[in-house]
């Protein structure tokens, strides 16, 4: 591997280590390219929207594994907060991120999970998530 980590795929004598890549990879090479967005606009869309989740869990992301997790907790959400509302807007009463299913909706489910482990009294704050769930 050029980049040692997990995840990681092999493909023949291809191969990838960055989540995104590899989704990205599997989307295209599935030709189910509409999960990239339809068009250039969906398309940087949803790369918007998921540089900016990843921007607003990056704080929340970094207390696990952390022993005082528990107690950084709020502080991590409240970090969040701001770019959590931005996406609760955006994506309103929609069935998906930017209306039709596309990769952020994916990395959306994924990150709920964790999410809602320590959180699990913010559902009411932002339902989008678990409507797009």
């Amino acid at each position: 591997m050029e980049f040692p980590n997990l995840p990681y795929l092999i493909d023949g004598d291809f191969k990838l280590t960055e989540s995104a890549a590899i989704a990205k990879y599997i989307i295209n090479k599935s030709g189910k390219t509409e999960l990239l967005g339809k068009d250039v606009h969906d398309e940087g869309k949803v790369n918007n929207l998921i540089g900016v989740f990843t921007d607003a869990l990056k704080s929340i992301r970094e207390l696990f594994g952390n022993k005082d997790y528990e107690t950084l907790k709020l502080e991590s959400l409240e970090k969040a907060r701001t770019k959590l509302d931005f996406l609760k807007d955006f994506i309103g009463e929609k069935p998906f991120a930017i209306g039709y299913l596309t990769l952020v909706d994916f990395i959306f489910a994924e990150i709920l999970y964790y999410f809602e482990s320590l959180y699990p009294n913010e559902r009411k704050n932002y339902a989008f998530w678990w409507r797009i769930r």
